[in-house]
């Protein structure tokens, strides 16, 4: 299936086909395995890359492709392989972009003790997967590379902060593996009284 592709953050890979046939058996010789990649929405030609059942190929760019392999039996008979679909994603994605209903001047002390955060995930080749955050005090904090949020939760919000200048810390992965650098977000809570820290 095209959208429910093999991602690879790698354009060198091994291809592998595997044939039986329970009558004849399979002429290893004559494996062929071909490939096209998707331009614009459209699929190029099919082009041969290998004639074996196993071996190592490099792909020119990132990017959808589709593989397929065909093979003869020792009686002749040509069979055909289901295509394979696998989506090429070397490049990380760029960070998200963030903003803030509770605080949209980020330079801007607020009277609420909350901070509510919403981004949009950047366009990246190999789609989304997931976000790893962090909120604390520091300015530069940076989120380690575990999932805590897949790619449908786009807002957080965070209640009983205490005053003082917090900061949103938010990375992304992609489908193929790769991280994003972090974007941060500042929100600064001001109000009379003091709580602890909850979320």
């Amino acid at each position: 299936d095209p959208d429910i592709p093999t991602y690879i953050n790698a354009r060198t890979f091994n291809v592998v086909a595997y044939a039986t046939d329970a009558e004849s058996g399979v002429d290893k010789n004559t494996y062929k395995i071909s490939r096209v990649i998707k331009w614009l929405g459209m699929w190029s030609s099919w082009e041969t890359i290998g004639t074996a059942s196993s071996f190592v190929t490099t792909v020119p760019e990132d990017g959808l492709y589709a593989f397929k392999a065909t093979v003869y039996d020792l009686g002749g008979n040509l069979g055909n392989s289901a295509i394979t679909y696998c989506c090429v994603d070397t490049q990380p994605p760029a960070p998200p972009t963030i903003s803030s209903p509770t605080h949209p001047d980020s330079n801007k002390p607020s009277m609420t003790n909350s901070a509510a955060f919403q981004w949009t995930a950047s366009q990246d080749t190999s789609g989304i997967a997931g976000y790893s955050y962090v909120m604390d005090n520091s300015p530069a904090t940076i989120p380690d590379e575990v999932i805590d949020f897949d790619s449908s939760c786009v807002k957080r919000t965070f209640y009983n902060l205490h005053n003082g200048t917090w900061s949103f810390h938010l990375r992304e992965m992609d489908n193929a593996g790769n991280w994003s650098t972090p974007c941060h977000y500042q929100a600064i809570i001001n109000r009379e009284g003091d709580s602890a820290s909850q979320w």
